[in-house]
């Protein structure tokens, strides 16, 4: 018979009990025949909360094969490490993240902290300039073409500002 594997769930085999037949119990005698035969079947499995088996379960994979539990050793170091590597990478890829997301939230503050200076000293050049053809030089009809203008212009440019920030 072949051994099992040492580091698989240990398992039994199903085995077979006839029930004895001299003295029925009211139990039986309501079983037919056939059905008096009863399979036991039982698995034993093992869960360990570290990384390596406890020290009895080391000392029986010791006796199938000596070099088992120095494997086991080698083994839980490597993944330890490879973890390790893994955590690192993923602090530094998360990091980057984190510092490029705070570099585009910068850029975006500045750029609309500009959009705002600026549309402000347009629309002050502009009000001036409307103020200088009235008040100055009484052109009410190319202020008025000057003003309907600008003042289209100002709404184009919100309009399109809001659409640019909703996609």
């Amino acid at each position: 018979m072949t051994k099992p594997h040492p580091l698989q769930n240990t398992s039994f085999s199903p085995q077979k009990t006839r029930m004895s037949a001299s003295a029925p119990t009211p139990a039986q005698s309501s079983v037919p025949p056939n059905m008096q035969t009863q399979i036991i079947h039982q698995e034993a499995h093992l869960k360990y909360s570290s990384p390596l088996p406890p020290s009895e379960e080391l000392n029986r994979l010791r006796e199938i094969d000596p070099s088992i539990p120095e494997r086991l050793m080698v083994m839980v170091e490597k993944e330890q490490q490879n973890r390790f590597e893994n955590d690192k990478r993923l602090f530094e890829l998360q990091k980057e993240d984190s510092n490029r997301a705070d570099e585009e939230l910068r850029i975006n503050k500045r750029n609309t902290l500009l959009s705002t200076v600026f549309s402000f000293l347009l629309v002050l050049v502009f009000f001036i300039l409307l103020g200088i053809l009235i008040g100055v030089y009484h052109q009410f009809l190319p202020a008025g073409i000057f003003g309907a203008g600008g003042l289209v212009a100002i709404v184009y440019i919100l309009i399109h500002e809001s659409k640019v920030k909703k996609s």
